[in-house]
């Protein structure tokens, strides 16, 4: 027990309580050190950083330069991951199901690439899918079969939670924190946005939170606090109710001695949504925008739109990465939307760019749609089964035997379910140029990682 990373996180592989927990700034010195002394951890977290800086507000130049060398940025940090799966011996470079379900999906976005309408532009957009695959489902698995790198990646995301919500704070300052008109924009300028990261960081930040003191537990309660706030003002209602959904669950598995407790809270919180005291009807309306919860904000005419697309080309799509343009090229589907009204304004504009064969970017607001329209049914399947297969994994991890990784993965099992109803809402896992869509598959890679660890330990072997 002499790895100082090892005693700060894992309760469950201590041998007393003095042992564990050494003071704060050790602890913090030697998360550090951890860093610096892995050549990898150091790449793949100023990559992460890089591409999560981005889409953050305040960047200026900076965060044009950033875009524009996004390519190169993703292009080290897969050279550094095919580096570190060279030198891994072989048992380290075993795949899972959901690392083949990904390559089918690309093999099959190939073949889609010869229908695409815009094929240069599908290549381009799978190259950076496989670029982003080599560095996390390549270099990055391959890292993370050590159980403390699973540790260390997992406070690599932490960190980046801590710069994220410290801009953040500085933002809401100025927008206001008490008298406020509009929906919270966070770090990110975008209410979703901030929303759906706030859903994703939460869980992990009070992993940390119980296993913190002194200090760091200050700093995470702080941030906690902000990612709280921006969750719940960004207006985010699919992260909202992700969030009301899997928090209970993961304070219940972390917090057993505190089981009372919650039981109360969820009685509490039922009555009072039951009595209509609570829920989102007691928010502000630019926070619950009711006018828009029946139609999902202008969802449903792009998911008919979606569906017509889907039958139009059912076999292999219209080529990876075109959905969005593929809705301003068909006049069928240029009828579904003016005929909603959705782009009444636009219509004249979108039937000029028809004619000319002018694409326009029409998002349709859905992962799993979009892998249907782009690859087809079969690309569409091998994707939904990837996350059947990740959810095979955290149910392993929430009814398996306890252990150091299982509440890890509990953890990390939250965001993902977030990420999970997120791409029924939203599409961002497949576009490098959005900052968080690199943290986000590292995340899904943690979660696999850790819970292939906590099935190991289950049967008595550690990495």
């Amino acid at each position: 027990m002499s790895d100082p990373l090892i005693q700060t996180c894992s309760t469950r592989i201590r041998a007393t309580q003095s042992d564990t927990f050494r003071s704060e700034a050790n602890a913090a010195v030697s998360l550090g050190f951890s860093i610096w002394r892995d050549g990898y951890a150091c790449i793949l977290f100023i990559c992460l950083l890089s591409l999560a800086m981005i889409n953050l507000r305040g960047m200026g130049g900076f965060g044009e330069w950033l875009f524009s060398a996004r390519w190169g940025i993703l292009c080290v940090a897969a050279f550094a991951g095919t580096l570190q799966v060279a030198c891994a011996s072989n048992h380290r470079r075993a795949l899972t199901g959901e690392h083949y379900c990904l390559i089918a999906m690309m093999i099959l976005g190939m073949l889609s690439c010869s229908y695409s309408f815009m094929p240069l532009y599908s290549i381009q957009r799978l190259a950076s899918f496989a670029l982003l695959w080599v560095t996390l489902f390549g270099g990055a698995w391959t890292w993370l079969q050590s159980y403390r790198n699973v540790l260390l990646g997992t406070h690599l995301v932490f960190v980046l939670i801590c710069v994220v919500s410290f801009l953040s704070l500085v933002h809401l300052g100025q927008e206001g924190l008490v008298e406020r008109t509009i929906r919270a924009k966070g770090a990110f300028g975008r209410p979703t946005g901030a929303g759906g990261f706030a859903g994703v960081a939460i869980p992990i930040v009070l992993w940390k939170i119980r296993y913190s003191r002194g200090l760091v537990l200050w700093i995470a309660l702080l941030v906690l606090a902000t990612q709280g706030y921006v969750l719940l003002f960004s207006g985010a209602r699919g992260a909202i109710i992700a969030s009301a959904i899997s928090l209970p669950i993961m304070a219940w598995r972390l917090y057993r001695s505190s089981r009372g407790v919650i039981v109360i809270l969820l009685l509490v919180t039922g009555s009072g949504i039951a009595g209509g005291f609570l829920g989102l009807s007691n928010l502000p309306d630019y926070v619950v925008r009711r006018d828009t919860i029946e139609g999902l904000s202008g969802r449903t005419s792009r998911y008919e739109v979606a569906w017509h697309l889907i039958k139009k080309r059912p076999l292999l799509g219209w080529g990876f990465g075109v959905a969005r343009y593929a809705t301003s090229m068909d006049r069928e589907a240029l009828a579904i939307l003016s005929g909603e009204g959705t782009f009444s304004e636009s219509s004249a504009y979108m039937e000029k760019q028809l004619a000319s064969g002018t694409p326009v970017a029409v998002a349709l607001h859905s992962e799993q749609l979009e892998r249907l329209v782009e690859t087809g049914i079969l690309g569409g399947l091998c994707f939904i089964l990837f996350w059947g297969l990740l959810t095979r994994d955290i149910w392993l991890a929430l009814v398996g035997p306890q252990n150091s990784a299982s509440e890890l993965v509990v953890a990390l099992a939250a965001s993902c379910w977030f990420l999970f109803l997120n791409t029924f809402l939203h599409a961002e896992l497949f576009a490098i140029g959005m900052g968080t869509t690199t943290c986000y598959w590292f995340i899904i890679v943690l979660t696999i990682a850790g819970s292939r660890h906590h099935q190991s330990m289950s049967h008595g072997r550690v990495a």
